[in-house]
């Protein structure tokens, strides 16, 4: 059982390691992403909780003849290089510490 909260690259990276060592578990990642994450963040990270049903998770297996590439989500953010005054809070120490790398899909655990 690991500690702390994973950020989205230490989940994506056990879940790879996993499914290159059990077939089974390969299998169900693809047939079944949002349930086998859940069993796998239950086991492995029971501090994270189960994710919401509304978030939505693709598994796709590789191959020479298909390559995938994700893009990360748009910005709301307009496209101005001036910051807002709560980002200005944050920058300037007064904000949260929060881990903006912890992966709590949608639970507010980080």
């Amino acid at each position: 059982m690991a500690s702390g909260i994973p950020t989205h690259e230490q989940l994506s990276r056990h879940l790879v390691t996993k499914a290159s060592k059990d077939d089974a578990f390969r299998q169900q990642l693809i047939a079944n992403p949002h349930a086998t994450i859940d069993r796998e963040l239950t086991a492995t990270y029971p501090q994270v909780g189960k994710i919401p049903a509304n978030i939505k998770i693709n598994v796709v297996e590789q191959s020479p003849a298909n390559v995938y590439i994700v893009l990360p989500a748009k910005s709301s953010r307009p496209k101005s290089d001036e910051l807002n005054d709560a980002e200005l809070e944050a920058v300037a120490g007064a904000g949260t510490n929060k881990d903006t790398s912890c992966v709590d899909y949608g639970t507010d655990n980080c």
